[in-house]
């Protein structure tokens, strides 16, 4: 634990180890729990659920530190010396058992006559060679097929300590069964001639080359490929002990091979399925004989891993996780398959109810009471679908023979499960890219339903040759949900343990993490543990959430952690706690304090500040074991919140530690700190700093300035102070000003920049001080002054720029801004490299508008330091890229040209537009003007510029329509011009008016609902009707006594088209309100003449009425006539 001191995550881990082993040698000794300290008992579900902790925490620090070394170890020191002399006295007798002797070479030869005699065999001939083929397979099945040479024979782990040793030979015994495949295999095929047993020995032993060793066993099995009977106890050897060293049986490798060929399976590789699963010849021999041309694959799988790699991040793996836990258990009935349950809990059975019955969910629902004992069996089928990326099969059991009320049945109890899994999203990349997406039974799943647990894990088979090498390992720990009511009321009961015993289970059940990798083979040496060459870890990485385990317990058991920290100049130390919190005034002393780790025997005295005693969380710490002394431990103490005394209840404001004189921070609220509520005494917390600051409001945002601290003589000459700044985790308490607010506070990461100028695409509408990222604004501390000016760009970026150099900058940049509603989605799309000017990809995601900077360096996420800029643009379901800086230069002999390609692996954002989508169809145009238009009954929000074939400009007009034009030429277009817009609110019906043919200049229709229905006065010319728009006809559209009127505009004549057009059907009246009667324009006009003013109020009225009724055109209005003296004309506008 002492190397561990730099490593948080080992720490932690290695805690929980120790503190299972101290427990579980205190219970094998037979010694009393409340050694620990008060806090603890001798409660077996508690001591279980450390155990539990403790072995999880050792297996991941097994497979992490040791699992790499392995090998090395397995080949080393920890082999014993024993085995290998064993196995080096038996290989001469076992040799001559196998026919590798004189006594077989007399069988062989025997044998070999008859079974390639061209003749075909006699009866008589036949018994014989079954007889000799029996024989000998019978010595050899004895002591070589059936006998382990190497498992179990290690010498003692004597550097780890008992759980983790524990991990590390389950994992070595599982090495060591490689390890006899391999010496089995040279028994079998060892002889005077090839001595390849004695090459195994040498190379356990350390005295021989793995490149040596591995010829020998190629050319000793190439030699032997005619020999039947070797040839045939190789195989055997296959079926036995293949999954040991490949992790998969042989039929599993071949249906695979058979079912789900990859699209870039090649000859080499259908060659080496054919040797191994269709002539169905031994490993070792497929191996030897279609190696080299199997190399010739590795450059391409590769490639594809690493492009799969690319499409990892911890957010998207972690949906897996959090998939199963936005629905609780996750788990539903499949749709078919056999069931039997018989299943009891607290004398309430399951049983019948098929598969249309959610038994789990029973199950669970049975377990919630808070006493719970399960007796019988079950096995019933249950599915998972979780947005069609990840499926489960399960199917699972459950026997418990007995219950015992206080027994370790919370955390041994579980479901055993096989699953099979079929995996999509950013897993089914990885999948595609290794050759795998069947569903197969592959994983061992274990369900806790009291912790609410469920731990997965899992090997894809891989259906590539075995020779090249790939792996692919998947562990999951899913953290489902709560703990059961079962466990609160056992915990419940430990009185002053409830804490130890809700965090041992919290522990125990652990957070959700997810490990996903994929190992590749590198070089091509033999096995001497069943690998080749050097495996390494081309892509994976680990995700796992915050482990929050004590802040749960806290919650649950109604306790606040306050840390208090260490007081190595003695005396009192006094401050404000975060809680309302009733502290014993034992708090501190070895069997109460939080820090349990720390077994010194101080003893402290925990009291109220007397200074200010009606603050329930000013608290003040003394050691009274040795008076007015320090204390150098981090001193924690577990205190009851207590919220009945009233008192707190303020914003917190983290102001933390910074490398300057000011810092300021962005409330998430309006509040009013006072002056002086950073300094001792007032601001949170118990360092023992009497540095002394002033708080100020600046812009709303809250600032800390530092006015003076406390010199102190440095400890040593190479120790560095923060000469400006403060080191302290400064933390204000203040009132909030009431304000309602529509925001939340967000940390905008910039990070590093090779530019001096960045762009970050977010997902919300997002308002940024010009200045968020100077040195006493911005969220990150860093002790340089570099200055930056921040805006929102024309492309909906959010974009920032140094202003003091020329360059980037080096440190992780974050700012505070104010985000808003969400306005769009975000995805990334990988168009890669490419050895032309232009580059597409298809993207068919609905909604995604990529811009057309997304590509340059100042914008794009990968390869920022390269020069390359781009033109992006959508095209047909595609995203494309254009090359627009004219790449590099090269001189040839003769000429100069120019690469047009890139190598950069460019990778974009772009914006998924939310729906819902409305699907405006422009179709073709060949109207004279060479735009067309289309009448929505929502109002949508469409792109300005869409690329369909060609590009296209986009726009609504003033009558509503949506209209586009093409932009590369002044003509129109053929085929069906569909534009996917967002739909918003409906505002009308689009209802269609046939107006026809007509012989004079102007026609009238009547129309049914003509009062609800408003046609716009342009709906008549080409780009807006819907007959014979080629023609060049115009038309005036109005409503004329109760009915629709065309006049023909272009000509004083008719018109010979059948003229149709759209017009608006409102679901209210509006024609008394567009039209007024004659006798009503009368009394208006006789009004106007009579009060001038009343009318203008009235008219003021009518436009309100108007444009709260529907939105017209604002070509129409009511005109009404003045009087003859006045030269005014009142209109109404809408």
């Amino acid at each position: 634990m002492v190397e561990a001191e730099t490593d948080d995550w080992k720490l932690a881990r290695l805690n929980k180890v120790r503190q299972a082993e101290v427990i579980t040698r205190l219970v094998r000794a037979k010694i009393s729990l409340s050694e620990f300290g008060t806090g603890w008992n001798d409660d077996e579900a508690t001591v279980e659920a450390v155990k539990m902790a403790g072995r999880q925490a050792a297996e991941e620090i097994a497979h992490r530190e040791f699992e790499a070394s392995i090998r090395e170890t397995l080949s080393g020191s920890h082999l014993s010396q024993a085995a290998v002399e064993e196995f080096a006295a038996k290989m001469k007798l076992m040799a001559e058992m196998c026919g590798k002797g004189q006594e077989g070479k007399e069988l062989m030869k025997e044998e070999l006559s008859i079974m390639k005699s061209n003749s075909e065999m006699s009866t008589m001939e036949s018994t014989m060679a079954h007889e000799m083929a029996t024989y000998v397979d019978e010595m050899c099945q004895v002591q070589v097929m059936d006998v382990d040479f190497f498992v179990g024979k290690f010498g003692h782990v004597s550097d780890c300590n008992e759980l983790i040793g524990l991990s590390l030979v389950s994992k070595m015994h599982k090495e060591t069964q490689k390890l006899d495949y391999f010496a089995k295999s040279s028994l079998v095929l060892h002889d005077e001639e090839n001595g390849v047993g004695h090459q195994f020995v040498e190379l356990l032993k350390g005295g021989e080359s793995v490149a040596t060793f591995k010829a020998r066993l190629h050319n000793a099995t190439q030699k032997s490929a005619e020999h039947l009977p070797t040839m045939s106890r190789l195989r055997l050897i296959d079926l036995k002990h293949y999954e040991h060293v490949h992790g998969f049986t042989v039929a599993k490798y071949c249906n695979g091979t058979f079912t789900e060929a990859a699209d870039w399976e090649s000859p080499a590789i259908q060659n080496y399925v054919d040797c191994l699963c269709t002539r169905q010849q031994p490993s070792l021999l497929c191996d030897a004989q279609h190696s080299e041309e199997l190399e010739t694959l590795r450059p391409s799988i590769m490639a594809r891993l690493r492009k799969a790699k690319k499409s990892l991040s911890s957010a998207a793996l972690l949906e897996v996780a959090e998939s199963f836990k936005s629905k609780g258990i996750g788990l539903g009935p499949c749709t078919g398959g056999a069931f039997t349950c018989s299943l009891c809990v607290s004398g309430q059975c399951l049983g019948g109810g098929g598969l249309a019955f959610d038994h789990l969910s029973a199950l669970t629902t049975l377990i919630k009471g808070p006493q719970s004992c399960v007796k019988g069996e079950c096995s019933v089928c249950f599915g998972v679908s979780a947005g069609q990326r990840t499926r489960f099969i399960l199917s699972f059991g459950v026997s418990v023979a007995s219950c015992n009320g206080a027994a370790a049945f919370f955390t041994s109890f579980h479901i055993w499960a096989a699953v099979t899994l079929c995996i999509g999203g950013v897993l089914g990349k990885i999948a595609d890219a290794i050759g795998w997406s069947a569903c197969a039974g592959i994983a061992n799943v274990a369900y806790y339903p009291f912790i609410n647990k469920m731990t997965i894990t899992l090997s894809l088979p891989i259906f590539v040759p075995p020779p090249l090498g790939v792996a692919a390992p998947l562990e999951v720990n899913l953290n489902l949900g709560d703990l059961t009511p079962a466990v609160y009321s056992h915990c419940g009961k430990q009185g002053h343990g409830e804490y130890n015993c809700l965090q041992s289970m919290f522990n125990a059940r652990g957070p959700t993490r997810v490990s996903v990798g994929v190992d590749v083979l590198l070089g091509v040496s033999i096995p001497v543990l069943g690998s080749v060459g050097k495996w390494v870890r081309i892509l994976g990485f680990e995700m796992a959430e915050k482990d929050n385990s004590r802040e749960l317990a806290m919650n649950k058991a109604g306790v606040t952690i306050e840390y208090i920290g260490s007081n190595r100049e003695g005396g009192e130390l006094c401050g404000k706690t975060f809680s309302n919190v009733n502290c014993i005034k034992e708090a501190g002393d070895k069997n109460y304090r939080a820090n349990t780790q720390d077994k010194h025997g101080d003893r402290f005295h925990v009291y109220r500040n007397p200074n200010d005693e009606n603050d329930p969380r000013a608290l003040c710490v003394r050691r009274v074991d040795r008076w007015d002394a320090g204390w150098g431990m981090e001193l924690e103490l577990a205190c009851k919140v207590d919220n009945s005394q009233g008192g707190g209840g303020g914003i917190l404001i983290p102001l933390g530690t910074t490398h300057h004189d000011k810092k300021c921070v962005m409330p998430p609220e309006p509040v009013h700190c006072p002056g002086w509520s950073g300094n001792r005494g007032h601001r949170l917390g118990f360092d023992n700093e009497d540095a002394g600051f002033k708080i100020t409001e600046e812009g709303g945002r809250i600032c800390g300035h530092l006015e003076h601290r406390r010199r102190r003589r440095r400890r040593h000459r190479r120790r560095r102070r923060n000469s400006l700044g403060w080191d302290m985790k400064l933390v204000l308490e203040c009132d909030s000003k009431g304000h309602k607010t529509d925001y939340v506070v967000q940390d905008i990461n910039f990070g590093t920049s090779h530019t001096n100028m960045k762009c970050l695409l977010p997902t919300h509408r997002v308002k940024c001080e010009w200045d968020a990222g100077n040195a006493h604004k911005r969220a990150n501390d860093h002790k340089n002054g570099d200055q930056f000016h921040i805006w929102n760009s024309h492309t909906n970026h959010l974009c920032v720029k140094r202003t003091d150099a020329g360059g980037g900058w080096g440190m992780d940049l974050r700012v505070q801004c104010k985000q808003y509603e969400q306005l769009w989605g975000k995805t990334k799309v990988t168009i890669g490299s490419s050895r032309h000017n232009e580059k597409c990809v298809h993207f068919a995601q609905k909604g995604l508008r990529c811009d057309d900077l997304a590509g340059n360096r100042e914008y794009r996420s990968m390869d920022t330091d390269k020069e390359d800029s781009f033109y992006i643009e959508l095209r047909d379901n595609h995203v494309c890229a254009r090359r627009t800086d004219g790449g590099r230069r090269r001189r040839h002999r003769r000429r100069r040209r120019w690469t047009e390609g890139w190598g950069t692996n460019l990778e974009i954002d772009c914006k998924v537009i939310q729906g819902p989508w409305d699907i405006v169809p422009i179709g073709g145009c060949g109207t004279p003007s060479h735009y067309r238009c289309f009448l929505p009954e929502h109002r949508v929000v469409c792109d300005e510029e869409v690329n369909w074939h060609h590009p296209f400009l986009i726009w609504e007009d003033h009558t509503n329509h949506i209209c586009a034009r093409r932009m590369d030429g002044n003509h129109g277009w053929t085929g069906n011009l569909q534009l996917e817009c967002q739909k918003k609110e409906k505002r009308w019906t689009r209802t269609t008016v046939t107006i026809g043919a007509s012989g004079g200049n102007e026609k009238c229709v009547d129309v049914p609902n003509q009062e609800k229905i408003q046609c716009d006065y342009l709906a008549g010319n080409p780009e807006y009707r819907l007959s014979d728009p080629h023609w060049g006809d115009t038309f005036n559209i109005e409503h004329k006594d109760n009915k629709v009127c065309a006049r023909r505009t272009d000509s004083h004549g008719g018109w010979g088209m059948h003229l149709t057009i759209h017009c608006k059907e409102y679901s209210y009246s509006i024609r008394e309100i567009i039209e007024a009667p004659k006798e009503v324009a009368k009394e208006v006009t006789e009004t106007i003449v009579q009060n001038p003013e009343a009318a203008k109020k009235a008219a003021k009225t009518t436009a309100k009425n108007m444009r709260n009724a529907t939105r017209l055109t604002s070509q129409s209005f009511l005109l009404l006539p003045a009087a003859a003296d006045k030269k005014e004309c009142f209109w109404l506008c809408t």
